[in-house]
């Protein structure tokens, strides 16, 4: 169900996607990147605090999950939390920092992506 609900993320179709996670999350609870993902979706949806509940899931879950705290903290930024974003970015640069040199790099390559992809959201908008 998880691996449907990221190619329904994916491919733009947030409701399916939002189906198939909550369908994951009820089949493994203790799984905390289904929770980011499903964050995403609900973020996608315009549903704010169910994003956010989903995000402190998936950190309560996994608190050294880099990017989860990465993508929390840009949702939050979109938000206008400023002052919350900041504490989780904060968050992110210490897990960052604790990584080996190419768990590092790996994380921050997945950054790149994420900044291009949240480039053509905003520019979308």
């Amino acid at each position: 169900a998880a691996n449907l609900g990221l190619v329904h993320l994916h491919t733009g179709q947030h409701a399916s996607a939002f189906h198939y996670l909550s369908a994951s999350i009820n089949l493994k609870p203790d799984y905390a990147a289904t929770y980011c993902h499903l964050a995403v979706a609900l973020t996608r949806l315009e549903d704010p605090d169910n994003a956010v509940a989903a995000y402190e899931k998936a950190i309560e879950l996994d608190p050294g999950d880099g990017l989860t705290l990465l993508n929390y903290s840009a949702a939050l930024l979109n938000m206008g939390r400023t002052s919350e974003s900041r504490r989780i970015f904060q968050d992110f640069r210490e897990v960052v920092a604790g990584l080996a040199s190419d768990e590092r790099s790996a994380l921050m390559e997945t950054c790149a992506s994420l900044q291009v992809q949240l480039a053509k959201v905003h520019d979308a908008k």
